[in-house]
């Protein structure tokens, strides 16, 4: 199934921060750690709170939007799509 979103702009400081959380696969995900690692590639203005909501939950958990966002082919999207038409199919 293709997914289509309405794209909005990431910034900078978005994307690394997406990339990184994603990259650890949902382990370590202890914000102030991932902040001091990432200490000189996030940009000086960087803010995890202004993070859309939609992107990231709590800080450091990624979304299926956010996934999407930063590896539209990820196949954690594949897993989340069969767990939906399971879920429905078992509805139905």
């Amino acid at each position: 199934m293709e997914f289509e979103f309405k794209k909005f702009e990431l910034t900078k400081g978005e994307k690394i921060w997406l990339k990184a959380i994603h990259e650890r696969n949902f382990e370590n995900l202890e914000v102030k750690k991932i902040k001091l690692e990432l200490y000189d590639l996030l940009p000086k203005n960087f803010s995890i709170e202004n993070v859309d909501e939609r992107l990231v939950h709590n800080k450091s958990w990624i979304t299926a939007l956010g996934i999407y966002f930063i590896d539209p082919n990820s196949n954690y999207l594949n897993w989340i799509e069969d767990s939906i038409f399971l879920i429905k199919k078992g509805i139905i």
